[in-house]
């Protein structure tokens, strides 16, 4: 039977987590980098997942993009603005904008389990939160801040950064597999990113057989001890198999 947590251990847990060595600045806002916030949740409940909900389009051609974090019997659901690197709402934003906030809006759903909240609370360390005097200090002077922005805004593509999340996940399930601990909660989560990440970025069933093949621990360990789970990872993957054969018979025909 799955442990049923409540926000309050969960908050407690999360919210005293120093996470100032990994947090960077970007105008007068200070946050907690994507890759490092989920390390830190995989560290602490493995068997986290989320969820992007539809992209919401807005009259002004202005996007928000939505989020749900789910921990065991618990999930936090926020949304985020595409933005600029000024914060500033854009206009008819491109695939790169749009991958951008995702994962902005990814990191703000964690915030409301607690890891780095105080974060949105203007200052960097938990035990200054309520010492608004310290909040001047996170502000740097706006024409050199937006330099800077232009330079450290990031470069890799929606993929690249699935590409690395997919790869956190593997090795912190191959460390529990390695110990025989691998839980039905973490699995699950693991073989839902999979074929989510799989579905989006294969476009053939070559690419596809790429993706399964960079999980064989994870096969070997769900076939033996998880059957639930396997099942839905090979159920999962004949399905997207299965539609790559409908399209090359489609061209075929063409």
């Amino acid at each position: 039977m799955s442990e049923i947590l409540s926000n309050e251990e969960v908050w407690a847990k999360l919210y005293p987590i120093d996470v100032s060595e990994w947090a960077k600045k970007k105008g007068n806002l200070t946050y907690l980098p994507w890759n490092q916030a989920v390390k830190l949740m995989m560290k602490h409940y493995p068997e986290f997942h989320y969820e992007f909900q539809d992209n919401e389009l807005h009259p002004d051609d202005s996007m928000s993009v939505h989020c749900t974090v789910v921990i065991k019997n618990l999930a936090k659901r926020m949304w985020l603005p595409v933005m600029d690197y000024r914060n500033k709402a854009l206009s008819s934003p491109n695939a790169r904008d749009i991958s951008d906030s995702k994962m902005r809006c990814l990191v703000k759903a964690i915030s409301m389990f607690g890891l780095g909240f105080h974060l949105y609370e203007g200052v960097v360390q938990p035990e200054d939160t309520w010492d608004d005097d310290k909040t001047a200090k996170n502000s740097i002077s706006g024409e050199i801040k937006e330099s800077l922005d232009m330079v450290e805004k990031e470069e890799s593509t929606e993929e690249e950064d699935l590409q690395e999340m997919m790869g956190v996940y593997m090795e912190a399930s191959n460390a529990k597999i390695a110990k025989g601990v691998w839980g039905e909660d973490e699995a699950t989560s693991f073989v839902s990113f999979v074929l989510d990440v799989a579905g989006t970025f294969s476009h053939d069933r070559k690419s596809l057989k790429e993706y399964y093949d960079q999980i064989p621990n994870q096969v070997d360990y769900l076939k033996e001890n998880l059957p639930k789970q396997y099942k839905a990872l090979q159920t999962g993957f004949s399905k997207i198999k299965a539609k790559y054969l409908e399209e090359e018979k489609k061209n075929a025909k063409s």
